[in-house]
């Protein structure tokens, strides 16, 4: 469906539901953006997190909830597969910062047409009920410790990518994973893994 006004505000839940994190000049950017019609295997994440924390293995969720007319809102979770090759990661420099490194991520293959269902049955709804129908994302890293992390604010910053020629946007600046965890009902410390212990485990 089309982001109109009403809908970029939602918008604003993107990305750990850090809506006072994200930049006005993102939602004016993605006011043309039509969720209907764009092309999901072009749509690229990314996570940038303390150097004292990793992505672990199976990787990051794209989590899109619409709310279709007069429907219960709908919430699909979409898997990320993280990607390496310097070609992917390039675009990211710019967002650069020194403690921190940043994760790209695209959609998993086998998810790029489960979105596309979820596309389709956004323009049927849309043709039904026109400028009645709202969209957020979340993106949630799934992540571990490599180091003891800090007893201060521990931040994060998500960026997407809805195509090519749009470029990468920041998403949620400098979100506090601590107090984002914690109003989850988690603590970052305690629920955050070892990423060793996990490797261990791994190759048990």
């Amino acid at each position: 469906m089309h982001l109109n006004r009403t809908s970029i505000a939602a918008l604003a839940a993107l990305a750990l539901a850090a809506c006072g994190h994200v930049p006005i000049t993102t939602m004016i950017r993605l006011r043309s953006f039509d969720f209907a019609t764009f092309d999901p295997a072009a749509l690229r994440a990314a996570v940038g997190v303390p150097d004292a924390l990793q992505p672990r293995r199976e990787g990051a969720k794209l989590i899109v909830t619409l709310k279709l007319g007069d429907e219960p809102p709908r919430t699909e979770t979409f898997l990320l597969k993280r990607l390496t090759a310097p070609a992917d990661l390039a675009p990211l420099g710019p967002f650069a910062r020194p403690g921190a490194t940043i994760y790209a991520y695209a959609l998993d293959p086998a998810d790029v047409a489960k979105l596309k269902d979820l596309q389709a049955e956004g323009r049927r709804v849309r043709a039904e009920h026109p400028g009645r129908n709202a969209m957020t994302i979340r993106i949630e890293p799934n992540i571990c410790r490599v180091a003891p992390l800090p007893g201060t604010s521990v931040l994060s910053t998500t960026y997407i990518r809805p195509d090519e020629e749009t470029g990468y946007l920041v998403l949620a600046r400098n979100v506090d994973l601590r107090e984002a965890m914690a109003s989850a009902g988690k603590n970052l410390d305690r629920d955050t893994p070892s990423c060793s212990t996990e490797c261990v485990l791994m190759s048990a």
